[in-house]
């Protein structure tokens, strides 16, 4: 009787185990998904139905008209944000990047159209001036018109 080495025997056993990977990795027929019934398949965009009534926008235009006569005039710059927050100390608290409008006001009114988010109740307007006048904050609700005098 011949016996083996512990080389031959550490390739036996690798083989095996390779073997037996491979016998588990084989597809088995008995574990194939049935298809999907035909109410429980992923519908297209053609197939929905959706009533009338319903709109898909997401945003709705509102016309702004600032007035700064009041206030001395222009040149100024008007700004328009969606982000911001107030203070314990009655500060505007403004995340810039949240700006909707952008608008420079040479004489003493603007009247300026943009579109706002539908998610959005609130803005607020901010008018900077180039002198050393303070800036002027209204913060308004969102109407397709809205007239501000500062």
């Amino acid at each position: 009787m011949k016996t083996l080495s512990v080389r031959s025997a550490v390739h036996l056993i690798l083989h095996v185990c390779v073997l037996v990977s491979l016998i588990a990795c084989r597809e088995n027929t008995s574990d194939k998904a049935e298809p999907l019934p035909e109410a429980s398949k992923p519908l297209t965009t053609s197939q929905l139905k959706v009533l009338a009534e319903v709109k898909f926008t997401s945003h709705a235009n509102m016309e702004l008209a600032v007035d700064i006569a009041n206030q001395g005039g222009g040149p100024a710059y008007l700004s328009v944000y969606s982000k911001y927050s107030q203070n314990e100390n009655a500060h505007w608290v403004i995340n810039y990047e949240s700006r909707l409008l952008a608008s420079y006001m040479i004489n003493n009114q603007v009247q300026q159209e943009f579109a706002t988010p539908q998610h959005l109740s609130h803005l607020l307007v901010q008018v900077w001036f180039y002198d050393d006048r303070a800036p002027l904050s209204k913060e308004i609700r969102i109407n397709p018109q809205q007239s501000i005098v500062f």
